[in-house]
Parts: structure tokens; C-alpha cells; sequence
């Protein structure tokens, strides 16, 4: 709601990064990406290739000065849903809700 409250209050429409500033394995990322869509997701392991970082970890700090806020979950747990399990309940607080699952 941040970005959304800045951009329609006058706000610069700039790129920023949404990052928590922690790094996640690609077998995290893999595993989440199993969890959500049901799909096996195939790959296979080689060695790094030349000029690829060790490690690569999103800076938020940009997005924490511009917005006022810090992601405190990762971006996963956000697409899971509240309840963990890819559904979302959407509507107002005062009417049913409709579930949606991903």
C-alpha cells in the first residue's frame, strides 16, 4: 500500500528494489516455485559460469527511504498468501469473502 499511496500522492515513478536484503539459494527460489504453480520444475546442476557472482543480494535500502518501509517477509511468503497455501481472500472487511487460489 506504500507504493501505491506515493505514487497517487504525486510521487516519482522510479524502479526501486522490493528486496528483504537476504539472499535465498535457487533451489529456495525452485522449491517455492514447486510449491505455488504444483509443477516439478526441471534443471540440472553445472558449474558457475564465468562472471557470475557468487552471491547476489538485493539492496532495499533505496525503497525503505523513498517508501518509508522494509520488507520484513520474502516476497514468496507474500505470493503464498496469508494462509501459506496460495489463497488470498479478497473483498471488504464487511462482506464475504471470495478466495482465490493461485
Amino acid at each position: 500500500m506504500q507504493t501505491l499511496n506515493y505514487l497517487t500522492s504525486g510521487g516519482e515513478s522510479r524502479a526501486l528494489n522490493l528486496g528483504t536484503g537476504q539472499g535465498h539459494s535457487i533451489r529456495q527460489v525452485i522449491a517455492v516455485v514447486e510449491d505455488i504453480t504444483g509443477c516439478k520444475v526441471q534443471f540440472r546442476i553445472s558449474s558457475q559460469r564465468a562472471g557470475d557472482p557468487a552471491i547476489l543480494v538485493a539492496d532495499p535500502s533505496l525503497a525503505a527511504k523513498v517508501l518509508g518501509r522494509r520488507r520484513s517477509i520474502p516476497v514468496w511468503k507474500t505470493l503464498l498468501g496469508p494462509h501459506g497455501d496460495g489463497t488470498q481472500e479478497i473483498g471488504p472487511s464487511n462482506s464475504p469473502s471470495l478466495l482465490l487460489q493461485a
